[in-house]
């Protein structure tokens, strides 16, 4: 079939339900009535001028407004009963729709649709058939400040009206536009769709409408791409074909980088090329690395950037046709990215890829494909680069995997990362390619409003080349020229129209460093900023159970739309209110990753943990305050000299120990945070960070001294004995507290509210008692130092 056929049919799936927004609203100039299908028709012929550059419109029209198979629609409007010569697009169009749309559950819900809120993908998350409460979202245009649900189930029609009005003027600007290529106008389409469609659900006759009607569509369009390439080369379109939901002809594609964080804090503090400036850049780069390999694959394979379900740091799902034609050229880039790693990274950082193939009716429990490609992946990671390794009979290829010591010669290795050989001995720093690519990328990093993604090398200096023979160009302005850009990343806060010859994906950059006067601020000056002792903080957080929940969490409701939602949800709080938040309010805090489900930034020491407390409030308002869903997190505070590689780890081991069961607390562990030598559930976080700071105030007026503070850190010992191991010897805190501070502090007006705080430690159920050396340790490094 001809290349017009394959865009009707990727246009058919993405606007099939583009009528059950027309029923919502008045939509510019149409304001119909009927069932969606036949809106969708109606759209498509008063639409015709904007669409018919790029595909058939009497094919398009029948394709959407006979998209269903179901008996519970009229014939007219029933897939079987499309002209003959559109039949079997209908039908692969209807199969693309039931498969992307098999989240449905038995319709138990409200079908009017006008008031009909959009519930939160959170709302879905169960665990121990513990349900939780449901939160709406209200209409209006995305932005990372508008995925905060609410509780109200019904959409005040007028707030609907004016969002579907919203939404048609935006179509009637996009219909103005002459678009160079069908790539760069689906893109632009697609951007729109989930600016205005995250909002409305998909069915408003569940029970949990929880699937947004963007995700659906982009899914459907994802499916039905997959599908027409594997129709085509297998040169079968009969509808027999079509309908056979059991033969297996999609792959979904895990990308997955490793070594992420050996690589990242692989780096000594030399020069010019200091190490704050150069952690931000380092992720920035391994984020563009797989991005740019998933947009190049899909583009290669002649897909869409819907057929990218979903991608998030370090790693992507592709939907693809599992085709000969596919399994041979992932042959092949499997190779590339191999050759293309081991000569840049020198064996540390590794892109495994894994391919599993599927059918249809699978994607009932799309969960299922993603572990089957998470399990292959485990084994492929066992293997790295074996394409490469390893010859036709399996045997090792020494010459490949032995360092040519003729790279090297003379100049050495690079001061800075100590693996790689010095770039240009001319340079006073002696650093590697990798390491003075991170200078370049540090300082223009701040400015950052879009990452363009080009084929070819292009006429930029600054220009970054990527694994896979791709190269990417960090911009704040609008390059002239389009030729060989293969996509560009938008800034979310970006306007696409600025990029309307450019295929776009509206995408959070999380560029944001600390700057002072134009200068990334280093570790030192982030120190010199924190309250007390000059220290940092290295924060690291992530989603407790994060496969759980979308397995376990989601049941048999994991389906592809479902699952697409909860990642884009996820990611969009993760890396795009994320920056918000920095931006707004710790502009001190330095974001080294974040995406996904995870992050790791690190500040002013008393500033971390302040900031870790609003992003665990914050992400239980984004999950509806789900009790299945949270977040854990352990922070490290360390000297600003101290070397980066060792203080993440020591906020990985926090980490860990938030993850499982403390000692003084109740309960099974994770939703907690561990710090300063305690874990502490986040309930009591901001109590007692607030005692740490008024005991400080204390010892900074001379109401307490020192030797008072650092006794309690003594008196918590004692506690922990009778609290952690039963003793009961260790109650005798009891007398020497009381002992101490009427021996040491004077009674009077002023330290009135001392004695009131030791009477609470004198609870010996208490949270005070209880996380009584956390709040010790917190006084003595907020404390004012004396000059």
């Amino acid at each position: 079939m001809n290349i017009k056929t394959y865009q009707t049919v990727l246009l058919g799936a993405l606007l099939h339900d583009i009528g059950k927004v027309l029923q919502r609203g008045d939509f510019g100039s149409l304001s119909l009535k009927g069932q969606h299908p036949e809106l969708s028709g109606q759209f498509i012929a008063t639409w015709g001028d904007f669409l018919s550059p790029w595909v058939d419109l009497k094919m398009l029209e029948s394709a959407v407004t006979r998209h269903h198979e179901s008996s519970s629609f009229p014939e007219h409007l029933r897939a079987h009963n499309a002209p003959p010569e559109f039949r079997n697009i209908c039908f692969l169009i209807s199969r693309a729709d039931n498969y992307s749309a098999a989240e449905r559950d038995s319709e138990k819900g409200s079908g009017y649709y006008r008031t009909r809120a959009q519930a939160s993908v959170f709302s879905s998350v169960a665990f121990d058939n513990n349900k939780p409460g449901i939160s709406y979202y209200k209409p209006g245009k995305f932005s990372v400040k508008s995925i905060f649900p609410h509780t109200e189930e019904k959409v005040n029609p007028a707030e609907m009206s004016a969002h579907i009005k919203n939404f048609g003027n935006r179509m009637k600007e996009l219909s103005k536009v002459k678009w160079p290529t069908f790539q760069v106008f689906f893109s632009h389409l697609l951007a729109c769709l989930e600016d205005y469609c995250w909002c409305l659900p998909a069915s408003t006759l569940e029970a949990l409408p929880d699937v947004s009607l963007y995700d659906h569509l982009r899914t459907t369009a994802a499916i039905a791409g997959a599908m027409f390439r594997y129709h085509e080369e297998t040169e079968d379109f009969s509808e027999r074909a079509i309908l056979n939901d059991r033969t297996e002809k999609f792959v979904l594609l895990t990308g997955d980088l490793t070594g992420i964080q050996r690589y990242i804090f692989g780096i000594a503090n030399i020069g010019t090329g200091g190490v704050a400036k150069r952690l931000r850049a380092r992720s920035f780069y391994l984020s563009m690395i797989t991005s740019g390999l998933a947009q190049k694959i899909v583009y290669d394979l002649g897909l869409t950037t819907a057929n990218i379900a979903s991608h998030s740091g370090g790693n992507f799902y592709l939907i693809l046709p599992n085709t000969v034609g596919t399994f041979e050229y992932l042959k092949s880039i499997k190779t590339k990215m191999a050759e293309d790693f081991l000569g840049k990274f020198g064996g540390e950082l590794f892109l495994n890829l894994s391919a599993v193939t599927f059918c249809g009716e699978d994607l009932k429990n799309y969960g299922q494909i993603v572990l089957r490609a998470r399990e292959k992946l485990s084994y492929a990671k066992l293997n790295p680069l074996h394409e490469i390794l390893f010859d036709s009979e399996s045997k090792w290829k020494e010459s490949t995997f032995v360092l040519d010591k003729a790279m090297v010669g003379t100049s050495g290795y690079c001061r800075s990362c100590n693996k790689l050989p010095v770039a240009d001995m001319a340079m006073k720093d002696k650093l590697c390619s990798l390491c003075l690519q991170d200078l370049t990328l540090g300082t223009i990093l701040p400015e950052v409003k879009a990452v363009v993604y080009c084929l070819a090398q292009p006429d930029d200096k600054k220009a970054i080349p990527l694994p896979g023979d791709t190269w990417a160009v960090l911009s704040k302005n609008v390059p002239e020229n389009s030729d060989g850009v293969l996509a560009v990343h938008v800034d979310s806060e970006g306007n696409l129209d600025e990029w309307k010859n450019f295929s776009v994906s509206r995408v959070c950059l999380g560029s944001y460093v600390p700057v002072a006067n134009g200068v990334v601020q280093d570790f030192d000056s982030l120190a010199a900023l924190a309250t007390g002792k000059k220290m940092i903080g290295i924060v690291k957080a992530d989603v407790d159970d994060l496969g759980a929940l979308f397995s376990i969490g989601l049941a048999s409701r994991d389906t592809i739309s479902r699952t697409a939602t909860l990642s884009r949800m996820l990611e969009s709080f993760f890396t795009g209110w994320l920056t918000s938040l920095i931006r707004e309010r710790f502009p001190n805090i330095y974001l080294v990753y974040a995406g996904g489900d995870d992050l790791l930034a690190l500040g002013p020491w008393d500033n971390t943990i302040d900031f870790s407390s609003e992003i665990r409030a914050a992400f239980k308002r984004f999950t509806g305050n789900n009790p299945g869903v949270n977040l854990s997190a352990g922070i490290a505070v360390v000297k600003p000299g101290y070397p980066v590689a060792l203080g993440v780890e020591m906020a990985e081991r926090n980490l860990e120990a938030a993850k499982h069961k403390a000692p003084k607390r109740d309960g099974e562990g994770k939703n907690q945070c561990c710090l300063l030598g305690e874990t502490i559930g986040w309930e009591d976080l901001g109590v007692l960070t607030a005692q740490g700071r008024q005991l400080a105030e204390w010892l900074n007026t001379e109401t307490v001294s020192s030797q008072f503070v650092q006794s309690l850190l003594t008196y918590a010992r004692l506690y922990d004995r009778f609290r952690v191991k039963g003793q009961i010897e260790g109650l005798k805190y009891l007398s020497l507290l009381n002992y101490n501070v009427n021996r040491n502090v004077k009674r009077n007006g002023t330290t009135e509210k001392v004695f009131r705080w030791v009477q609470e430690l004198t609870d010996i159920k208490s949270i005070s008692i209880r996380h009584l050396g956390f709040t010790a340790r917190y006084a003595l490094l907020a404390r004012r130092e004396k000059k």
